[in-house]
């Protein structure tokens, strides 16, 4: 698996596994819990690698459901696919 297909599966897994269908944590918090459920080893070059495609990879991540949000104050929302927002 590529790591943009992991960090997808990740992502999406991350969110399913909520209680209420969503995760909210700031961005180094969000990349270092995508890189713990990706199992991919954590260093400096991984997390500037998934910093990086993170962006580019919510296209994708819209197409199976999954939407991330970036409000007020550094802090990112990871919503699992058919969680209602309010």
């Amino acid at each position: 698996m590529s790591v943009s297909q992991k960090i997808i599966t990740s992502l999406f897994a991350i969110a399913n596994n909520e209680r209420f269908g969503f995760y909210v944590a700031e961005e180094c918090r969000l990349i270092e819990k995508i890189v713990e459920v990706a199992d991919l080893p954590f260093d400096e070059d991984t997390y500037r690698q998934v910093k990086a495609k993170l962006p580019t990879l919510l296209p994708a991540l819209k197409e199976i459901g999954v939407e991330i949000t970036h409000p007020r104050m550094g802090y990112y929302t990871v919503w699992a696919p058919g969680v209602k927002r309010g």
